[in-house]
């Protein structure tokens, strides 16, 4: 929702992401990297590389082992949160000095790391969905790779009607972002059949925008 394109929740980046990440290359796809367990050891080296990168940390109510050294390496680049401060956008976004949402801070549940695989685009057969031009979806000059995702994930308010073919769990948003001109809205999402389902936007006073529409998240 602050623009970044954000690569989370899993155990081993792309070998070329990691690569790059560590070399300082402009070839790095993501801008963020959130709960990723092969840079946990490599927090304090990677604020050398880039002095100009922040982290957020959440300690919970427990100190983090390695706490001191980063408070070290990235002295005020580093933001620490707990349970009181987690679930706004006032600290966050003064620490990264971008303007808070219309939208109240998103309350989920956490996703542990994943195992994933990663297909490059010479297996199977790749199309790009015509899509709006943001931030955080993948250029398509990037080189094509696509995540397999071998956990299965549940969410907490599934959408009932047969869950878009059965196999997947999906939530409402009932939110939006900076330069959306509509606010999704639950009421605007009608399933149609076992796989299909119609994405209605109109005209109307949602008090933040002037416009509704609807999305669905995994």
């Amino acid at each position: 929702m602050l623009g970044y394109r954000c690569c989370s929740d899993i155990y081993e980046l792309p070998d070329e992401e990691r690569m790059s990440l560590l070399n300082v290359t402009k070839e790095r796809i993501f801008y963020a990297y959130v709960n990723v367990g092969c840079l946990e050891n490599k927090w304090t080296h990677l604020a050398k590389l880039y002095p100009n990168a922040q982290m957020i940390l959440f300690q919970g109510n427990s100190p983090h082992e390695n706490l001191n050294d980063l408070k070290t390496a990235w002295g005020k680049r580093l933001l620490l949160l707990n349970e009181k401060n987690c679930y706004q956008w006032k600290d966050i976004c003064e620490f990264l000095n971008v303007v808070p949402p219309v939208s109240p801070y998103p309350k989920i549940e956490g996703i542990p790391k994943r195992k994933v695989k990663v297909l490059d685009s010479s297996v199977g057969q790749n199309r790009w969905l015509d899509r709006d031009e943001s931030p955080w979806i993948i250029d398509r000059q990037n080189k094509e790779f696509e995540y397999i995702q071998l956990r299965k994930i549940t969410a907490n308010k599934p959408i009932n009607d047969y869950q878009l073919d059965n196999s997947k769990f999906w939530l409402y948003r009932d939110d939006t972002f900076p330069g959306n001109e509509c606010l999704f809205s639950p009421d605007n999402f009608r399933i149609k059949s076992r796989t299909k389902a119609n994405f209605v936007a109109r005209k109307e006073n949602m008090e933040v925008r002037q416009y509704s529409s609807s999305a669905i998240t995994s």
